[in-house]
């Protein structure tokens, strides 16, 4: 787009013809810049690969980053390949959601019959209640 709106400018000329003298000068001097710097960087290019380690260093970032892409793309073909799940079947997980709930309701009953048991256990340990009383308590 940025080319575009370039070339738009580029079209207008000035009516002072020093001016527009120096436009088409500067225009010019931009192309060959242009130029000049694609021709550099094809040499940079060029260079770089020349110099490279002849180690296996890029060989093996060449297939690790050829295995991440395998590896993505099956999980997106296994993630396609997986049934989408029907209207009907979005109450279940609502379900195993009030299944956890209980489940952690359970759990924290369970500590809290623990924290019990332990307290009763050090009164019996003192003395306060009797070992049969304990017994009572936790055996049936």
């Amino acid at each position: 787009m940025f080319n575009f709106v370039c070339q738009q400018w580029d079209a207008y000329s000035y009516s002072d013809s020093v001016q527009e003298k120096k436009r088409l000068q500067d225009l010019e001097n931009r192309v060959k810049v242009s130029a000049e710097n694609q021709k550099n960087k094809a040499e940079r290019l060029a260079k770089q690969k020349a110099n490279a380690a002849w180690s296996s260093q890029t060989l093996k970032r060449e297939t690790r980053d050829k295995r991440k892409v395998k590896k993505v793309k099956r999980k997106q073909w296994l993630k396609a390949q997986q049934p989408q799940p029907s209207p009907s079947a979005s109450a279940v997980p609502q379900k195993r959601v009030l299944e956890a709930d209980d489940e952690d309701e359970d759990e924290e009953d369970d500590w809290a019959e623990l924290a019990r048991e332990e307290r009763m256990a050090k009164k019996a340990k003192k003395g306060e209640i009797t070992q049969v009383e304990f017994d009572a308590e936790f055996m049936s």
